[in-house]
């Protein structure tokens, strides 16, 4: 009789071990990738309680900071964006900007130097290298 208990016991631990064992895997939703999108932007002199204070698309030389704020929206989960800015076509500065709410307002800054006078633009381009908006702004000497 104790053979048969074993023998049931150790069939029962191997057959729970097997099951037990077993990987299960939940099928989840396949996850919708979240479209950000740039619901509105500007250039301006400086940001104060999160929004842009003197926006304009034409500085002087002598503004020493342009600021670009931005509105991301589509945000499902934690993301992130980033501001890259170009003189004259090329590179000057980029930024990661996280991104935590479906509706997310957001800035960088640049210094500018007297001289860099001309054309600047500023990207914004999500985690996958996408240009989500292209901005244009001029720095110029007064006429």
């Amino acid at each position: 009789m104790k053979k048969g208990v074993v023998s049931v016991l150790l069939a029962m631990g191997f057959i729970c071990g097997v099951v037990l064992g077993a990987d299960v895997v939940e099928e989840k939703p396949a996850a919708v990738d979240a479209v950000l999108i740039v619901a509105d932007f500007a250039f301006c002199k400086s940001v104060a309680n999160r929004e842009p204070v003197d926006k304009a698309e034409l500085f002087a030389p002598e503004v020493g900071k342009v600021y670009f704020w931005t509105v991301i929206t589509g945000a499902k989960e934690p993301a992130e964006v980033k501001h890259v800015w170009y003189y004259n076509n090329k590179k000057m500065f980029e930024i990661s900007l996280p991104i935590k709410n479906p509706r997310h307002r957001t800035w960088s800054n640049k210094t500018i130097i007297p001289e860099w006078l001309g054309d600047w633009k500023v990207d914004v381009v999500d985690a996958s290298g996408n240009v989500l908006k292209s901005a244009i702004f001029k720095i110029e000497k007064p006429k």
